[in-house]
């Protein structure tokens, strides 16, 4: 009787050895087939993807075209044509504008067009052109700025977005601006960056004023630490900084100013709030670890805004 048990038992162990084989086995090949309809899925997907980036390039392209076409008819236009802005790597943004056509932006980097849109322009009654993009997203790399102005320098001509106009400012106070190359971080037309200045730019009388002829330096009086955050191969830290100079030394909020000592560091500061006599903004710093105290602001500090020297 033990004897038949005893084979009973084998009997149910063989059985169940064959039910969890024939499981795993059902599992890989299900496993095989899901895999294979993903990467086919993943094939179709990027088919897709290849063909509708091919669809936008041909109807950028067109557009590009339509719009040098009108352009080459215009002449001394205040401000058809093509603009760049961009650092010459990751970044490298052509706007395409003319009165009838519209405009075209594209955002060329490394690894070939990372984003484009079109569509048509309207100047308002303060001068901006406002643009009426196609996509309009928010966020990603076809995020182009909807609002700009037309800036004359001298012979140059620029396209300055709303939002950045007391950067420009602050930006030729720092000698960022006029630059005589290419890159850069405000649109200029194609081959400006060669031509003379005169002068002030046409700005609105609200932002040419932040444009200085004397530079205001400033001591940091008071250093808050907002944030740190560590990775593996690096350390950020967030700081509030407040300046011993505000209001009645001619600074306003958005300006930028630039750590001038010491020299081992290179930080900007953007203005927040500024009172009668004091100015804070927000600093954030890098650092291989967070017990390295080389980009730590203390008292030490001095910044600057910078002057512009009339030419």
């Amino acid at each position: 009787m033990a004897f038949q048990w005893r084979n009973l038992s084998l009997l149910r162990i063989a059985g169940w050895g064959l039910l969890v084989a024939a499981l795993l086995i059902v599992g890989i090949v299900y496993a095989a087939m899901q895999e294979s309809d993903m990467v086919r899925l993943e094939a179709k997907e990027q088919a897709a993807y290849i063909a509708e980036q091919e669809k936008l390039e041909t109807e950028i392209n067109q557009h590009i075209a339509q719009i040098q076409s009108e352009t080459s008819g215009l002449k001394n236009h205040p401000w058809a044509g093509e603009y760049y802005e961009g650092d010459g790597l990751g970044a490298n943004i052509n706007f395409y504008v003319s009165p009838v056509a519209g405009v075209t932006t594209t955002w060329h980097g490394c690894m070939g067009l990372y984003g484009a849109d079109f569509g048509s322009i309207r100047q308002n009654d303060e001068g901006f052109l406002e643009f009426s993009f196609r996509k309009n997203k928010k966020g990603g790399f076809d995020n182009f700025e909807a609002k700009v102005l037309p800036v004359r320098w001298g012979e140059r001509r620029y396209l300055i977005p709303e939002k950045q106009l007391a950067k420009f400012a602050s930006d030729i106070n720092l000698g960022d601006e006029p630059r005589d190359v290419i890159h850069g971080r405000y649109p200029l037309l194609q081959g400006d960056e060669k031509k003379p200045v005169s002068g002030l730019p046409n700005l609105p009388a609200e932002y040419l004023q932040r444009i200085r002829t004397v530079a205001t330096k400033a001591d940091i009086v008071k250093v808050e630490r907002l944030s740190e955050q560590a990775t593996e191969y690096s350390c950020k830290r967030s700081y509030r900084v407040t300046l011993n100079k505000g209001r009645s030394d001619g600074l306003q909020p958005e300006d930028t100013l630039r750590l001038i000592s010491p020299r081992r560091v290179f930080e900007n500061l953007v203005l927040t709030e500024v009172q009668d006599s004091t100015a804070s903004g927000q600093i954030n710093t890098y650092a291989d670890k967070c017990t390295d105290t080389d980009t730590m602001p203390d008292k030490s500090w001095v910044f600057s805004t910078g002057a512009y020297s009339l030419r």
